[in-house]
């Protein structure tokens, strides 16, 4: 949605904290729901066993997706190049070649984020702020919940708080957006 949206102005965007926030429900839903049968394959593919439900869904699961949402929720900057290219100076690419390009220089950024991780990720002293609300964030959603009777659980907390929230900007936002159309 970022990248069709990107050159709209002013752009709308997802941000990765909002899929961090959607995908733990959808996490529960899917290990609620999928089924825990275990599948063998044939021995000429590995012989190996695989489940579609490996168990409950965990904060290592949850860092995953939000480490995917975060290199995927952004526009590759080649796409800019290859749209200015075909629209400003009329020159047609090669999909060939917009796809080699986009791939080239999102690599080459890779290659130099894990040349540089001695300096930015290996020092304990090296504490990104934005991480510490991330880190918080997945700690309290997947924290153990007491059993005390009574009490509500910090996971329907998070439904009734994110389905009021829904709610208190969806609908007036709605209703504005409908009334400015007359």
């Amino acid at each position: 949605m970022n990248l069709f949206f990107n050159f709209r102005q002013p752009a709308p965007s997802v941000s990765p904290i909002a899929l961090l926030l959607i995908c733990y429900p959808i996490g529960k839903l899917f290990a609620f729901v999928l089924p825990i049968t275990t599948y063998r394959l044939p021995w000429y593919l590995g012989g190996s066993e695989f489940s579609f439900n490996p168990g409950p869904w965990n904060i290592k699961e949850h860092v995953l997706v939000f480490i995917m949402a975060n290199v995927a929720i952004t526009a590759p900057y080649a796409i800019n190049a290859i749209v200015v290219t075909q629209v400003n100076y009329n020159v047609q690419v090669d999909y060939s070649f917009s796809v080699l390009l986009v791939l080239a220089t999102q690599l080459t950024g890779f290659g130099l984020a894990g040349i540089c991780r001695r300096f930015l990720v290996w020092p304990a002293s090296m504490v990104w702020p934005q991480n510490l609300v991330i880190c918080t964030l997945l700690n309290t959603l997947h924290a153990e919940d007491d059993d005390e009777t009574g009490s509500m659980t910090r996971y329907k907390y998070f439904l009734i708080a994110l389905s009021g929230a829904f709610f208190f900007y969806f609908i007036p936002g709605k209703s504005t957006s409908t009334f400015n159309l007359c």
